[in-house]
């Protein structure tokens, strides 16, 4: 009777050990109203299946990124022509010491060892199963198929952050990107894939159904608002498959 008491107190704490403890608020931080066109919900992705996730965090001066870049892209600036050194760009993308604890922080509570991939540290790689992603980040994972190519991929319609980490966080990927399938279409066109997506992101806004009208409020204040471009709850927006398609395989 005692080993068995035992046995069922290590199970249970085994399974507590397994799921990412619970935040007192989480923020709704990414979702596309509807199913992307061209796709079908196949249904739940396997629970016990596993996912690749990345963390974007939310960089210093994108604004000053997007500027540099224009300059130098643009006749008769006197940057144009020029490039900037991966030192530079750092300086540019590299996200607040505040947000890559914070954020790590959180990670680690949920027993997730993440990882920094770029110079700037303003991306976080962590792998993890279905299960438990759909619980860090209320999600709902399923498979969608694309219906001309056949091609499948696991992604969700929604899913949110803890609140105190909304300004550190800009997206979390994938989730309800389609990046996969654009690299499928530019395999197909001799190109690339899609490596480093920021620069190609903060490029085409026109990809993006921008929010600008909501905000997230909650302990006692009034949150972030959304806005015009890129904002601090839904990022650059809702993107839209064919528009990022045409981008991408223009770029």
């Amino acid at each position: 009777m005692i080993s068995s008491l035992v046995l069922f107190a290590v199970f249970c704490s085994l399974a507590r050990a397994s799921s990412p403890p619970r935040r007192t608020s989480m923020s709704l931080h990414g979702y596309v109203s509807s199913i992307p066109s061209g796709f079908v919900d196949n249904g739940p992705a396997d629970p016990n299946s596993f996912l690749d996730l990345r963390i974007a965090l939310v960089q210093g001066d994108s604004g000053g990124l997007i500027e540099a870049l224009h300059n130098i892209s643009t006749p008769g600036n006197p940057s144009f022509g020029q490039h900037l050194s991966s030192n530079e760009t750092a300086k540019f993308t590299a996200p607040s010491p505040q947000a890559v604890a914070a954020v790590s922080s959180w990670l680690q509570g949920a027993a997730l060892n993440a990882s920094t991939i770029t110079p700037a540290r303003d991306w976080l790689q962590f792998n993890t199963t279905v299960s438990i992603a759909n619980e860090l980040l209320g999600a709902n994972f399923s498979v969608f198929t694309h219906r001309a190519t056949g091609e499948q991929v696991v992604r969700t319609l929604n899913y949110s952050v803890p609140t105190d980490l909304v300004g550190h966080i800009d997206f979390v990927h994938p989730t309800i990107s389609v990046i996969a399938l654009i690299n499928v279409e530019r395999d197909k066109a001799n190109k690339r894939p899609l490596g480093f997506l920021n620069e190609f992101l903060y490029s085409n806004p026109q990809a993006f159904e921008d929010i600008t009208a909501g905000a997230n409020p909650g302990c006692g204040t009034g949150g972030f608002p959304a806005g015009e471009n890129w904002d601090a709850v839904t990022g650059l927006g809702t993107p839209k498959f064919d528009a990022l398609k045409t981008a991408a395989l223009a770029w």
